[in-house]
């Protein structure tokens, strides 16, 4: 992707992607890489699987497309992907695509995206990607809030056995939905600097 050498938060954040949960919160500050390793993290899953479906939520239709964008960007750079690539007559739009390879039928494409203020009941997927939900638009009252937690949990219906949830965030106030949702979905935190243990006060 011309991104150069990884990051060993980045390393970090990509290890537990692949190793972590079955269902987990993966926080990190802006500009980490987050959706560039989780975009790579859907191509690994695409790879391994072709038959597999992965649902892609944001705070709005527009960035779930960008996820879905890059995803497409990476079948294309990486040699050992390009038989993913939709061929002329497979499902592929700004919205979602079908793997060229994909021997299993179904109405929900190999990997699309979804808006978390749009209608999500009735797709299925293997997995889901929560990528920043929580935007001030739409977090900011109470009743708000609870209704972005609600719809976010509506996934649990949605997945299908055997799959997972990665819900990628940055909490943005003490009143953050992803502190609410530690109850459902554990956090796994990769700091900007990791504490100094020597330091008082750091441990």
């Amino acid at each position: 992707l011309g991104l150069g050498e990884p990051t060993r938060l980045q390393y970090a954040m990509a290890y537990r992607l692949q190793h972590g949960p079955e269902s987990f919160q993966l926080q990190a500050g802006r500009g980490a890489g987050k959706s560039v390793l989780t975009s790579m993290f859907v191509s690994w899953l695409i790879l391994r699987d072709p038959n597999s479906t992965i649902m892609v939520l944001s705070a709005t239709g527009n960035k779930a497309i960008e996820f879905i964008s890059m995803t497409r960007n990476v079948l294309a750079l990486v040699p050992y992907c390009q038989h993913l690539i939709p061929g002329p007559n497979t499902k592929d739009s700004a919205f979602g695509f079908n793997v060229e390879s994909r021997t299993k039928i179904g109405q929900d494409l190999s990997v699309f995206a979804r808006g978390i203020s749009g209608q999500i009941t009735g797709s299925h997927a293997d997995w889901a990607i929560i990528d920043d939900v929580e935007i001030e638009g739409n977090s900011n009252t109470a009743d708000a809030r609870e209704k972005l937690i609600h719809k976010t949990l509506e996934l649990e219906q949605i997945r299908n056995v055997g799959g997972g949830i990665r819900i990628l965030g940055t909490p943005q106030s003490s009143e953050s939905i992803y502190k609410k949702m530690r109850a459902y979905y554990p956090v796994h935190k990769f700091p900007a600097v990791m504490p100094d243990p020597d330091i008082p006060g750091q441990a």
